[in-house]
């Protein structure tokens, strides 16, 4: 702020421009996130929920219960036993729904007076829209004719919504525009002046300023808590860097931890695969020297018991002999005694 203002001076920043293209601020601001329906000036106005989100009145009334509304965007649920204190009417979005309706297609907007005619000016202090005829006559009423008339196709290459804010009247006082702002803590809302003088008197309390003054107050207040929210903002986003730089580091060391383990156990696999194929390898060399042994043997024994067996045939009939001197022939005896003791293993 400007140090050599007066006290209670406030300078006066530009608005922000809009920024978003005209289909997104219709999603993003104009339309009720229950119904999807677009907000209008009757039972569907738009009302602004304590975390910032927005729905109609009409679906206002049917979602909330005892006196309890959950927001169907952010979950949070209010306590609404004073609708229009807790949630009030959003009548920015009027201006809003006029701007997005000149930057889609100004040669489509309707005259406010004539709606069969095709409009072609916006009056800046009637906030209406204009056909040829209407914006000659606007010229020539006394009451009117000094008002400022803004060419559509103009308004159409601007991003200022400056020129489609609408002055509100007051409830009590239809005639009168609200100027004034009433800062009396339980009072605070625009008045006029009718108001300032019947109902808002100084002498109760009442403090009244310029609506003008207040708002460019409070918008500075509102740009300082935005540069306090951007800051955080951007610490947020610096530790959402980190997290995001530590998942990937996870993921990389998960990526190589899972190689080693792999690496490992197929290491130890083909060590014990190589041991299963060695501890086969020595059985079956020991059940073939086994094997061989058990043969060799039992060729031998076959071999020895068809001896004695042939020897045991030679025997009974050597004994069946009745011819003495035969059978005392000493050279066969001979023989036949050292075939009997090496069968009989003595």
């Amino acid at each position: 702020m400007n140090s050599k203002m007066a006290e209670g001076e406030f300078e006066v920043v530009p608005i922000p421009q809009v920024s978003l293209a005209p289909d997104q601020l219709s999603r993003k601001f104009l339309l009720c996130q229950v119904c999807n329906d677009i907000y209008n000036e009757d039972g569907k106005h738009a009302r602004l929920l304590p975390c910032l989100h927005s729905l109609c009145f009409e679906c206002l009334n049917k979602t909330k219960v005892n006196d309890q509304l959950q927001c169907p965007t952010c979950k949070v649920t209010h306590n609404v036993s004073n609708v229009d204190k807790t949630c009030p009417r959003d009548n920015t979005r009027r201006d809003l729904m006029d701007f997005v309706k000149v930057k889609r297609a100004p040669t489509a907007v309707g005259c406010t007076a004539c709606p069969s005619n095709i409009a072609t000016h916006r009056c800046r202090q009637c906030a209406e829209f204009l056909c040829g005829e209407c914006e000659s006559a606007h010229k020539r009423v006394n009451a009117t004719k000094n008002h400022i008339l803004l060419e559509l196709e103009k308004l159409k290459q601007s991003s200022d919504l400056d020129a489609f804010c609408r002055q509100l009247l007051c409830s009590e006082h239809p005639d009168n525009d609200l100027k004034l702002y009433c800062t009396k803590e339980s009072c605070q809302k625009p008045v006029c002046m009718m108001c300032a003088i019947v109902t808002c008197k100084e002498t109760n309390g009442h403090k009244i300023e310029s609506a003008d003054t207040v708002a460019n107050s409070k918008r500075q207040i509102i740009r300082d808590q935005k540069v306090k929210m951007e800051d955080v903002g951007k610490q947020i986003q610096s530790v959402t860097n980190d997290v995001k730089a530590e998942q990937e580091m996870v993921s990389k060391l998960r990526k190589s931890v899972e190689d080693e383990i792999d690496k490992t156990f197929d290491s130890l696999e083909q060590i014990i695969s190589q041991g299963r194929a060695d501890l086969k390898k020595t059985l079956e060399d020991d059940v073939m020297v086994k094997q061989d042994n058990l043969k060799t043997q039992d060729a031998d024994l076959k071999r020895m018991r068809s001896e004695i067996e042939e020897s045991s045939k030679f025997t009974d009939q050597a004994l069946a002999y009745t011819n003495a001197p035969a059978f005392l022939q000493v050279q066969l005896l001979v023989v036949l005694l050292k075939q009997l003791r090496r069968l009989g293993g003595k």
